[in-house]
Formats: structure tokens, C-alpha cells, sequence
């Protein structure tokens, strides 16, 4: 059997998809090289320039979001021109909705939540499915009817079985700048869910760990916007020396910039302290900063790590799970780095009703604590969700300026969109026309303004990835907003010392000192 991976994971955002590489083409790859088939990996990008190579395969597999729909379909639409026998595969997020990848998208199987063992059952059948029984995971349509086989979450000792195949990163034209993930923690300890229509028995919020893991009404765990409770089930923290061996593995094949995914880092540790429990509290117990501290050594003594050549960076905490020691024990490994809160609503009723773990203040006393221990913190906001009125916009606005008065470096805000196997699938998505959802926007673009040009005179790293004209493109080696880049004799690839000079049209203008 011959098979053509195609990644579309995030070619819905160009911008975005150019910056990061995600972990699952990766960990998918490694099993069919683990097991003897012959494959290509392509981007969606190389697929478009490469169709004709379509004819020469038995079974297409495609990685996507929910948000990479136009993406996935057209590349099941090119292949099968050239070759309409071939089995094709759809997984990651857009598949937790059978019906998005089997119908909309047109594929044959879609492989839902945790594909590895998925996969390597696929592999070992030679991709037939006869027995749906025999899998997990999959989903599959027989005349005119979706069938799902069950939902299954992998232990940690069975997720370590599974590796990353990293020398597909040169396959990414900016791998040597872009952001590569690294898995450390799976699942989410969240198991808080939407108060709309409960039934008040607050078993999700005060009882028993292993109970919270079920709802009389089935409603999805977690925030109500938020599918990732439902795919990939309980907070489980991976081994020190699996991360390390997989942070190693990214380096060796050209990687400079890692980040450590984890819905929640904090979350790193705090199932071993609730064991054989689940961890689906995601408040107590607090962070466990021995396991913390035990991770953080063993990949800071890593050689380029250690001797500055390679970043290392953490994507989300939960705000409610930092304290002074927290902010003193990341502030000792990661002083000068990002850091991401999730906020979501700046109105504390609102932020209960739709489930979040944290509360807006606690944002703000957590922004405080970070910025003392010298990260630079970072805060997400959600226009359009349910349940916004016009006080929880209100609301939010001063939560957002207040953010920034105290340390926030940047606002990112997102458009609510409906997730499947979230609290809130189907709700609609958020108008973008609204005036309170224009509101917000507007107010963030402005506050994100005037950040950005308290960067005027500050240095930075970057590693120069494109060259546009005259300019350079950069992107930050530790910290900072992609750079205009201006200089003579400046290389693509290379790391140089950038001073921020002007902003221009929303964009930070830097020249090489």
C-alpha cells in the first residue's frame, strides 16, 4: 500500500499556517514508517503543484481543522480527478464532526479524536474496514448513514508508545523560524460544564473526580466554546524523558523555536497527585511545582537550549492556577518569553455560565505576577459568544484595559465559532456585522496599537525568513510580533539583533543593529 499524507492543518489562516507546524501529521507518519508503508508527505501548498502525483497512490490521508474545510475538500476533489479508487482518510478537528469530513468533505473514513491506535489497526487491515467493531475512533458511511464506532481516550504509558516522525519539519518552507510543537500534556482538567439547562446537581463542580467525568444531560465538558475535554478526555502529563527525547528529535532536524503544548501547562503534574482519580478539577489540587521544576531542568540542560541556539516556549497556563511560586519557578526558566491566559470574558456571570475555570480578576492578578517574574503575558478574549450582552461587553472592555494597565503585552481576540462536540456546536457563529461584536474588535485593534508602539527603541532577535523587495520578513526568535525587516546583507535564515523603529499600517518596522 502507498500513501500520500497531505497536512492542512491551519491553511485556512496562511499567515498562521507559514508559522506553525503542527504535532499530529508528525506522530501519524511515525507509525506508518514504524510500520513498513510506503509513503510522501506533501503541504497542502506541495499538493497543489504536485497533483499529478495523485494516480500513484492506494490511500490519501488528510489532516485539517474545522476552519480548513475549502482546503480539505479541494484536495480530495484533485486527487480523486486522477485517481478514484484510492481509500481517503480525513482526521484531526474537522472529523469530530463525522459529517463535516464524510459528507461536506467528501472522504471515506474519518478518524475522530486520538488517531494513533486508529491508525495503526487501518495499517495492519490494509485500510479495510468490514468490521467496524474491530475500531475505535472511526467513523464510516454505509447508504446514506453515518456509524461511529466508540470514543476511546490512550493511557500515558500507551500515547508514549508513539513518536514523532520529525524529519518531515524541512518539509515546511520556514521549519527553521517556525513554532514546533511538542506534546507534554494531553487533555484538559476542565470537567466544569455549561450551567444553561442543568440540572444543578453540581456533581461537575464539587463531586467526586471519577463522577465529573459524566453528565446526567450530557452536556460536553469544559468551557462551552471548547471541544478539547471531549476529544481528548482527562489532563494526563507526559514522562520527563519522552519530552525530552521528542524536543531533541525537533532540534536535530532543524528546529529553533519549540513550544510546549498543553491546553494547560500548569495542568503538567497535578494527575499524579490526585492518582488512580482522573484530573478533572481544574482548579485543585494547585500547580505541582516539583513536577514542574523537574521538567524544566532536564529540557533547560538540553545543549542548545542551554546555550541559547534553541527557544523553548509555553503556549497556554490557566491564570487560576498562579501563584507567587508559580510566577517565581516560570520566571526562572522562561524570563523574556510569551505567555498565554485565556480570559475569553472580561464579566465574571458570564465567564460561570459558559463554564470557564477561571475568573477575570484572577487574569489580572496572574498578568501581575507573570510580569514581576519578567514573562510577557498575553490575553485572549472571545467576541460573539453566547450569552453576551451589552454589560458583558461593557465589561470586558474594562477587563481589557485593565489587562493591559497591568502587564498585558498583547489582546488577541477570536470569532466565537461553533465546535463540534463543544457545549455550544450549535449555537451559531458570531456576526461579524454586530455592533456589540464590532465593538470589541474595534476596541482591541486600538489597545493592540498603542502596545505595539511601546516597542519603538526596544531590541529584539529574529530569524529572517522571506525576503519581500527590499524588506525582510522576521520572525521573533524568543518574543515580539513578526518584523518588517530593514538592512543591508541580511540572509534568509539567519538570526540578527532587530531594533523596533515605527509601526506602519498596524506593522512593526525594525532595522538590523
Amino acid at each position: 500500500m502507498k500513501v500520500l499524507f497531505v497536512d492542512c492543518l491551519n491553511t485556512g489562516n496562511y499567515n498562521k499556517w507559514k508559522e506553525v507546524i503542527p504535532l499530529a501529521p508528525r506522530r501519524i507518519l511515525w507509525i506508518l514508517k514504524k510500520k513498513d508503508v510506503e509513503f510522501t508527505f506533501l503541504t497542502y501548498f506541495d499538493f497543489l503543484r504536485k497533483r499529478r502525483i495523485s494516480k500513484e497512490f492506494d490511500v490519501l490521508m488528510v489532516s485539517g481543522m474545522f476552519t480548513d474545510l475549502k482546503q480539505v475538500r479541494n484536495v480530495r476533489n484533485i486527487f480523486t480527478k486522477f485517481n478514484k479508487k484510492a481509500i481517503k482518510i480525513a482526521g484531526g478537528p474537522i472529523s469530530e464532526d463525522p459529517k463535516i469530513a464524510l459528507r461536506r468533505a467528501g472522504y471515506d473514513l474519518a478518524i475522530v479524536g486520538e488517531g494513533e491506535r486508529t491508525v495503526e489497526k487501518l495499517v495492519e487491515n490494509s485500510f479495510e474496514v468490514s468490521d467496524l467493531s474491530e475500531y475505535e475512533n472511526l467513523a464510516i458511511e454505509k447508504n446514506g448513514k453515518i456509524f461511529f464506532s466508540r470514543r476511546t481516550f490512550l493511557k500515558t504509558e500507551e500515547i508514549e508508545r508513539y513518536k514523532n516522525y520529525d524529519e518531515i519539519l524541512r518539509k515546511y518552507p520556514y521549519y527553521f523560524a517556525s513554532k514546533v510543537y511538542v506534546e507534554v500534556v494531553r487533555g484538559c482538567s476542565n470537567f466544569r460544564r455549561v450551567r444553561e439547562n442543568c440540572l444543578n446537581c453540581n456533581v461537575c463542580f464539587n463531586g467526586p473526580l471519577e463522577k465529573r467525568l459524566y453528565c446526567p444531560l450530557n452536556i460536553p465538558p469544559g468551557c462551552g466554546f471548547c471541544s478539547v475535554p471531549s476529544i481528548f478526555g482527562p489532563a494526563r502529563s507526559l514522562s520527563v524523558n519522552y519530552i525530552v527525547e521528542e524536543i531533541k528529535s525537533a532540534i536535530k532536524n532543524g528546529s529553533r523555536r519549540i513550544v510546549l503544548e498543553a491546553p494547560d501547562l500548569l495542568d503538567y503534574g497535578r494527575d499524579e497527585l490526585v492518582k488512580p482519580a482522573p484530573l478533572t478539577d481544574p482548579r485543585n489540587p494547585p500547580a505541582n511545582l516539583e513536577a514542574l521544576k523537574n521538567l524544566f531542568q532536564k529540557i533547560f540542560s538540553i545543549k542548545k537550549i542551554k546555550n541559547g541556539e534553541v527557544a523553548i516556549s509555553i503556549e497556554n497556563i490557566k491564570a487560576n492556577l498562579v501563584d507567587e511560586k508559580v510566577g517565581e519557578l516560570l520566571g526562572k526558566y522562561f524570563s523574556g518569553t510569551e505567555i498565554h491566559l485565556g480570559c475569553e470574558t472580561g464579566d465574571k456571570e458570564h465567564a460561570e455560565k459558559i463554564a470557564r475555570p477561571t475568573y477575570p480578576q484572577e487574569v489580572v492578578k496572574a498578568i501581575k505576577i507573570l510580569k514581576k517574574n519578567g514573562l510577557i503575558p498575553h490575553v485572549y478574549f472571545i467576541y460573539g459568544l453566547p450569552f453576551q450582552t451589552k454589560k458583558t461587553v461593557e465589561n470586558t472592555i474594562k477587563t481589557i484595559k485593565e489587562c493591559a494597565m497591568v502587564g498585558a503585552k498583547r489582546i488577541l481576540i477570536y470569532r466565537f465559532l461553533p465546535l463540534p462536540s463543544s457545549a455550544f456546536e450549535n449555537f451559531p457563529r458570531a456576526r461579524i456585522e454586530d455592533p456589540l461584536n464590532s465593538k470589541l474588535r474595534n476596541f482591541v485593534r486600538k489597545i493592540n496599537f498603542e502596545l505595539k508602539k511601546e516597542l519603538i527603541g526596544s531590541v529584539k532577535k529574529y530569524i529572517v525568513v522571506e525576503r519581500v523587495g527590499k524588506r525582510y520578513i522576521g520572525y521573533p526568535f524568543k518574543e515580539g510580533p513578526n518584523c518588517i525587516i530593514l538592512g543591508k546583507n541580511i540572509r534568509v535564515g539567519k538570526t540578527y539583533k532587530v531594533k523596533i523603529i515605527n509601526i506602519k499600517n498596524n506593522l512593526v518596522v525594525g532595522r538590523v543593529v
